[in-house]
């Protein structure tokens, strides 16, 4: 008996996590890793709790043959979160419009992104001709999003960061991030001005999104 028990687990473990459209339950940091071993395009669909087209898609994703099959030529990929529980791609555009499709290109790029979801025919009509990021709006996104990815791994981001300081690029984002960076790096007094920069960003929309991250923020300020 127990041995079925533990097999009906695993069998119900992996349907959930991986099904429909090769379909993988994950945030955009672990979704972008699925890029550079083919030449398929990533469909990263980036949803929130107790929303009805998010809901509809993730189901939708499973279980519509349709559309199941018309993103076969595609990595695809769904985060879906709640306050304090946004996907990266909501924290570096500090935008909760959902679900947000974002389609990235081989050599993890964003390309495109469009939001909504009503049918599978509607969607994947969406998918070939959606709303075009203009050339600045593609750049910020693509810095941010590197150096998010690599921020763990001690990298060095100084050409990243120069190239949103280039063009006065400010978010509360950015410079949390930096902050990040001046943790690894050992560097206090920066990492306490890059602090004090973000908390000034603060507002309800903000703390809304952010709630770990100002609580670490004014943490490391109250202690230095």
């Amino acid at each position: 008996m127990k041995i079925v028990i533990s097999a009906l687990i695993i069998v119900l473990f992996f349907s959930c996590n991986e099904n429909g459209a090769g379909l993988k339950n994950m945030d955009l940091d672990e979704a972008i890793n699925l890029l550079g071993g083919d030449s398929k395009d990533l469909v990263f669909i980036s949803a929130i709790n107790n929303c009805h087209p998010c809901d509809l898609i993730s189901n939708e994703l499973k279980n519509n043959d349709t559309l199941i099959s018309g993103l076969n030529k595609y990595h695809v990929a769904i985060y879906s979160g709640g306050n304090g529980k946004f996907s990266v791609v909501n924290r570096i555009t500090e935008n909760i419009k959902s679900p947000g499709i974002y389609i990235f290109d081989k050599d993890k790029r964003l390309k495109r992104v469009f939001w909504g979801y009503r049918n599978a025919k509607k969607f994947l009509e969406d998918l070939k001709r959606p709303y075009m990021l203009n050339f600045q709006e593609n750049k910020h996104f693509n810095s941010l999003l590197t150096i998010y990815i690599n921020v763990k791994n001690d990298r060095s981001l100084i050409h990243e960061l120069n190239y949103l300081k280039k063009y006065s690029y400010r978010s509360f984002y950015l410079y949390y991030l930096a902050f990040r960076i001046d943790l690894n790096l050992q560097k206090k007094k920066e990492a306490l001005l890059n602090a004090q920069k973000a908390i000034t960003m603060s507002n309800n929309h903000i703390k809304f999104l952010y709630g770990s991250e100002l609580y670490e923020l004014n943490q490391f300020i109250k202690n230095n």
